[in-house]
């Protein structure tokens, strides 16, 4: 009986000002919603790549940058096994592309390039391998809340490093893909390496302790890792 007497009491300039006022707040919604929620804002799945996305390959690192984008596209007709099996063929294909510092490979000194720019270019380093493998493999269908990309100190090269890791349950041991090996083996084997803090698609944590530790926040609070979506969804708009 309210709506139905506040309705006979709205002039036609209140109802435009309410479904404008509607509008905007929808708006506003809709972008909180997709920087706070990244599997909202962005799809994992990079496939199928786009006839212009070969052609800027092509343009931008010759024909050999177009056939480097058409193999990895090709990978994915692979057929879908088990995890194990689906990340053991993904960590030995991407192993095979070129390690290269950012500074020689992109003329800066710290760049997150998209899984395209990986492979168009033919290489990258530590981040790049980890980040190819992750949406690889996502793209594949393993789910994101088995993947963690993780940062740790490379004792034996003293330097930061960053890995995959995969984990078939919550609680079970990761099993660690670095582009230094082409073994993947558990994490208590790695001595090599100290976890620092791990992320995926939604969230961040610390991992100093059994590579999993308390979730501190929302992976985007990383900044190279939060443009890096951004670049990507860019990428799927325009080419």
């Amino acid at each position: 009986m309210f709506f139905f007497y506040l309705g006979r009491h709205f002039r036609k300039r209140d109802v435009l000002f309410f479904s404008i006022r509607s509008y905007l707040t929808c708006c506003l919604l809709c972008t909180l919603l997709l920087f706070y929620c990244p599997h909202c804002a962005f799809s994992t799945e990079l496939l199928p790549l786009e006839e212009s996305t070969f052609r800027w390959a092509e343009s931008r690192y010759g024909l050999s940058g177009k056939k480097r984008l058409q193999e990895w596209q090709n990978f994915f007709r692979i057929h879908r096994e088990d995890d194990w099996h689906t990340i053991q063929k993904v960590n030995v294909f991407i192993n095979k592309f070129k390690f290269t510092s950012d500074l020689s490979h992109w003329g800066q000194e710290d760049y997150w390039a998209t899984p395209v720019e990986f492979f168009a270019s033919g290489g990258g380093d530590c981040e790049d391998f980890a980040i190819a493998k992750f949406f690889t493999l996502t793209t594949l269908g393993i789910p994101n809340e088995r993947l963690s990309l993780i940062y740790v100190k490379a004792l034996r090269l003293n330097q930061s490093h960053l890995v995959l890791a995969y984990s078939s349950a919550p609680g079970k041991e990761p099993m660690i893909l670095d582009n230094l090996t082409d073994a993947i083996e558990p994490s208590s084997r790695r001595t090599d390496l100290s976890p620092i803090y791990g992320f995926n698609a939604k969230d961040l944590w610390e991992a100093k302790q059994r590579w999993h530790g308390k979730t501190i926040g929302n992976s985007r609070k990383i900044r190279p890792w939060r443009e890096l979506l951004i670049k990507m969804d860019r990428e799927q708009q325009t080419r």
